[in-house]
């Protein structure tokens, strides 16, 4: 039986990498998760089989459920998840920046993950995350 594997931040770099690999080098079934539907849709299309995915802002509050619910009608369990979404900014001195910009930081850093994990129990986790 294949694998059935969650990917954030699917994509581009890192995690688009992760994602063509693993259609090349393994039998997994993935959900891609992104916020840019269009560059999903063209991994679904080139594999329509394997592949579903879920254009969403994971910091929002609904879409660890969303997610999981994409994930059951899609492939009916999940095995692993690789979570590889995040970002940078804000680059500067805290005196400089804007609080609120820490806030979305840290909402797609670290809670969007914690809300994630506490929304299965059961599957491998691994944290790819890197900064864009």
């Amino acid at each position: 039986m294949s694998p059935v594997i969650l990917i954030t931040g699917a994509s581009r770099g890192l995690g688009a990498a992760i994602v063509s690999y693993l259609l090349e080098k393994s039998s997994a079934k993935l959900v891609l998760v992104s916020r840019n539907a269009e560059a999903l849709q063209v991994v679904k299309s080139a594999n329509p089989n394997r592949v579903d995915y879920l254009a969403t802002d994971v910091a929002a509050t609904c879409a660890p459920a969303n997610i999981l619910k994409r994930v059951k009608s899609s492939f009916g369990r999940l095995d692993s998840v690789i979570v590889n979404h995040g970002v940078l900014e804000p680059v500067a001195k805290l005196v400089d920046t804007d609080i609120d910009a820490w806030r979305e930081g840290f909402d797609i850093n670290f809670f969007a993950v914690v809300a994630l994990v506490r929304t299965w129990d059961g599957p491998r986790w691994v944290n790819a995350n890197r900064y864009r």
